[in-house]
């Protein structure tokens, strides 16, 4: 089957999230690549989506992207792009995705992951697994161009939107704070990666600072901000990335009376930010004396697919 009206495969990534709690034990054993949670790792994990409503909106919120990123495209250039999605830990499956497109027949494909900063230990592994399923499942005669998107975490518009978020959160501050910029402290977050498998040249940290300064740089008043980050791994005999969003906080009591925090490292909300900061840092900061704000996450805002289109679009061509 020859789908001749699109004439470029578009395969958006995600991490995607258990569809039900009866799947939470098996989306968590592909995170732990194979390891299962012991019982009492599992029932904690399922009290955490009980106090952020019950379950992660992160598959909704994706798919409401996707069908955005589609308008967008349409718009652009339209039966052009046909969109497909894939997810690392649920499903569709990159595999069962990769299988569609050869069964489609298109001769390029552009793989998008829904993280706008690279790294080897995450968006590596996107890639690597599409082209090992392209190479099972292609013959080399009818194998797509695939086109890789490794990053686009200093897009122009991206830093416009983040600022803008972050304008919004100063807003919401009592007056006197939102003043006094010099008592508010921006602090940005992004996902902790373990060091013992993070190669020393790996651009991960370094795009999420980038990120990070250009969006401080263009908030007028505010003289200090921070890089933190957060969901670090319970296995503390690993070394991750630091220091943490709640060690930052606490060593702020006394120096702030409030702090901004930026995920960076996200375009959705879901566990990490639903939980991990609006109730865990929220809660750190409440203790440390601090105003607690966090803005708001990019999910399908239409001005942010916009910028994806155009990402797709200049790498296709």
């Amino acid at each position: 089957m020859n789908d001749a009206s699109r004439n470029c495969a578009v395969l958006v990534l995600a991490h995607g999230s258990a569809h039900n709690l009866d799947e939470l034990e098996d989306f968590y054993t592909s995170i732990r690549k194979g390891r299962r949670p012991s019982e009492a790792e599992l029932e904690w994990l399922k009290k955490r989506y009980e106090l952020i409503g019950g379950l992660s909106p992160l598959n909704e919120i994706t798919q409401a992207q996707v069908q955005g990123l589609q308008y967008c495209l349409d718009m652009r250039n339209p039966n052009y792009y046909k969109l497909f999605f894939a997810t690392k830990h649920a499903y569709p499956t990159i595999e069962q995705t990769v299988a569609e497109i050869v069964f489609s027949n298109f001769n390029e494909v552009v793989v998008l992951v829904l993280a706008p900063h690279y790294s080897s230990l995450t968006t590596k592994e996107y890639f690597n697994r599409v082209s090992s399923a392209f190479h099972e499942l292609a013959s080399p005669e009818i194998r797509p161009t695939l086109i890789f998107v490794k990053s686009y975490h200093t897009e122009e518009g991206l830093i416009s939107l983040l600022v803008e978020r972050v304008l919004d959160s100063l807003n919401s501050l009592p007056a006197r704070e939102s003043k006094g910029l010099n008592r508010v402290l921006l602090l940005f977050s992004a996902h902790s990666l373990p060091l013992d498998f993070l190669p020393l040249d790996d651009p991960y940290p370094s795009q999420v600072t980038e990120t990070s300064q250009a969006v401080a740089t263009k908030i007028v008043g505010i003289s200090s901000w921070r890089l933190a980050w957060q969901s670090i791994g319970q296995n503390r005999r690993d070394k991750w990335l630091q220091p943490s969003v709640a060690e930052v906080i606490t060593q702020s009591s006394g120096l702030f009376e409030s702090v901004i925090v930026v995920p960076v490292g996200f375009v959705s909300d879901h566990l990490e930010t639903l939980y991990d900061l609006d109730i865990e840092a929220r809660k750190v900061a409440e203790q440390a004396g601090l105003n607690f704000v966090r803005t708001a996450s990019l999910n399908a805002d239409p001005r942010f697919l916009e910028i994806l289109a155009d990402v797709v679009v200049r790498r296709k061509s």
